[in-house]
């Protein structure tokens, strides 16, 4: 059975201190993470303002152990379903999106290694990647200029540039998505960032999920061992339904990073309105938390979040089923997993725009300001959401409910 935030709530979500947790339980590693979220909210607003790069945040990921999840059990990781992992994530993104991001491309980077078969080296990786406790970032863009590797006897070389290669600047390892030069296949490669030849540059500067930082990453012959190829890069431009559920997977991860914000703008503002906010002195309230309009305000924005939040869960569940089903599953078992995850991602996207915009309205004029820092929660929800448009959903969405057409799959867009 798939877990679902109100499975979590049912059992209670406090378990990180449970003496014994069992280290596959998703209910532990979700209490992790709230208190882990709890701990980057204090420091958020000065984090983010300030533009401090996340490196003591990703070492709290190794700390506790968030970083071995979604690698298999049979390399040493918890081996958690996709349900479980974004959870996790939408948990930390309560607190700071931009460390949900920073982890989530983690858990990408890791899985595209094993989700569809370990090759070459990926074995020995996944197995480092727990030992050492490595952060894994990526450049894997599919829409950018190809990477080429050239590959020889004596080792293989790697020439181009990639944009939006998050959590490079930060990573022990980053997973690089290339063209082999001899046959156009795409493969995957494991490669430290600080291997002469390859260049950060930096120039990560987005309005917001500012800590998640995305620089473009450039490769001058770039020289790397045969042991540095771990496998195919599936999922990307493929085929086939199996091969193109990666990308829906990648796709609930960034969905709950909506969620997260949104349900952490929703616990800021009520703490904002409840304590600081000032009644309209045409009210003749003592209290803004008595206003109306206000209370008004609050339960759409409840039942926005709280109608994503359903159909997010019901996705990822969705989503642990199909991958169940393996390499046989149908075009129209993919077609309905994707149905359902476009539904809940644009209708969590709406709602996280909606709670991060209009509770400003319930909090007054006072928290627009840089002191407040709520400005955030809007400002990471706009930035990423912006990556695939939301109409283009919307219309694949309304050709299946019109004509019973499912989403393209061979686009290798998810």
């Amino acid at each position: 059975m798939a877990i679902t935030a109100d499975r979590i709530r049912g059992a209670g979500g406090e378990s990180d201190d449970e003496v014994g947790a069992p280290k596959d339980d998703p209910i532990h590693w979700v209490g992790v993470a709230r208190a882990l979220a709890a701990e980057f909210a204090a420091s958020a607003r000065e984090r983010e303002q300030r533009r401090v790069k996340a490196t003591a945040e990703i070492e709290r990921f190794k700390e506790t152990g968030l970083l071995a999840l979604s690698v298999p059990k049979a390399y040493g990781g918890a081996g958690l379903d996709w349900s479980a992992l974004a959870l996790i994530v939408r948990e930390i993104a309560r607190g700071d999106a931009s460390l949900a991001l920073l982890l989530g491309v983690h858990y990408i980077g890791t899985a595209a290694v094993w989700v569809h078969g370990v090759h070459e080296s990926g074995g020995e990786f996944l197995r480092q990647v727990v030992r050492n406790r490595w952060y894994v970032g990526v450049v894997f863009n599919p829409l950018d200029p190809t990477l080429t590797v050239d590959v020889a006897e004596d080792g293989l070389t790697l020439n181009g540039w990639k944009s939006f290669c998050t959590g490079a600047p930060l990573a022990d390892r980053i997973l690089v998505m290339a063209q082999r030069a001899d046959t156009q296949a795409l493969v995957n490669l494991v490669v430290s960032p600080h291997t002469p030849g390859l260049s950060i540059s930096g120039d990560w500067d987005a309005i917001g999920m500012r800590l998640g930082d995305s620089s473009s990453v450039r490769f001058d012959s770039v020289k790397i061992g045969r042991d540095a190829l771990v496998g195919p890069a599936v999922g990307v431009l493929e085929s086939t339904p199996w091969l193109s559920l990666f990308g829906l997977q990648v796709w609930l991860l960034y969905t709950n990073y909506y969620l997260g914000a949104g349900l952490g703008a929703l616990a800021y503002a009520k703490h904002y309105t409840r304590s600081v906010t000032r009644p309209w002195i045409a009210t003749g309230l003592a209290r803004a938390s008595e206003d109306p309009y206000i209370l008004e305000l609050y339960g759409r924005v409840h039942i926005e979040l709280r109608g994503a939040e359903l159909l997010l869960d019901r996705a990822a569940s969705d989503i642990d089923v199909a991958i169940r089903r393996g390499p046989s599953i149908t075009e129209a078992e993919r077609g309905e997993t994707a149905i359902s995850l476009f539904t809940a991602r644009v209708a969590t996207a709406r709602a996280a725009l909606d709670a991060t915009s209009q509770l400003f309205e319930a909090m007054g004029a006072r928290s627009a300001t840089d002191r407040v820092g709520f400005d955030r929660f809007w400002r990471d929800v706009r930035t990423h959401s912006l990556h695939h448009p939301l109409a283009w959903k919307i219309r694949e969405v309304g050709d299946w409910a019109l004509n019973g057409a499912y989403p393209n799959y061979k686009s290798g867009y998810a």
